[in-house]
């Protein structure tokens, strides 16, 4: 057991590293990141007790060290490092594993309002919407400068065809 600690959990290790890595850059998900890597630092504490067994030559039965040290980490933070939830807690549908390793939220695509899809008709400006390209806020502007005009024109001909 103890050469198959000391052989595989560096990988392990090192899978949980770049998982955090990932999640930093891909998710939206802080508390998730840190209890992953709190997890990789689980592993290496195991890891490392298991080194020293090895070197030193010490019996086995003495990995029960770094295991029970990892087991009341566990117990005692277990909300802080095993923050994954299987199913959305709005709706109880299944998460994907993005969702699962990066999102804080544990909702998923349809009760997350982040996550939604921006709709497409009202987010692209087309020529007859916005001619010359120009902002929201300075187009409503020109239409208004260019609809006073008109209104004056309109009031001074209603006073024409009043007299």
């Amino acid at each position: 057991m103890i050469d198959f600690i000391v052989d595989k959990f560096y990988y392990l290790f090192l899978g949980l590293i770049v998982l955090s890595l990932v999640q930093r850059h891909r998710g939206r998900g802080n508390s998730k990141r840190t209890a992953t890597i709190f997890q990789a630092i689980l592993v290496f504490i195991i890891y490392i007790g298991a080194m020293v067994i090895k070197e030193e030559n010490l019996e086995k039965k003495w990995i029960i060290v770094p295991l029970a040290i990892v087991a009341a980490v566990l117990y005692f933070f277990r909300s802080r490092i095993i923050p994954y939830k299987m199913h959305c807690r709005n709706c109880g549908a299944k998460l994907n594993a993005a969702q699962i390793f990066m999102h804080d939220s544990n909702l998923c695509s349809n009760c997350d309002p982040d996550d939604k899809p921006e709709e497409e008709d009202e987010s692209e400006d087309t020529e007859e919407d916005n001619p010359g390209n120009l902002p929201d806020a300075e187009n409503s502007e020109r239409e208004e400068l260019e609809a006073s005009p008109e209104e004056e024109q309109t009031g001074e001909d209603k006073k024409k065809q009043e007299s």
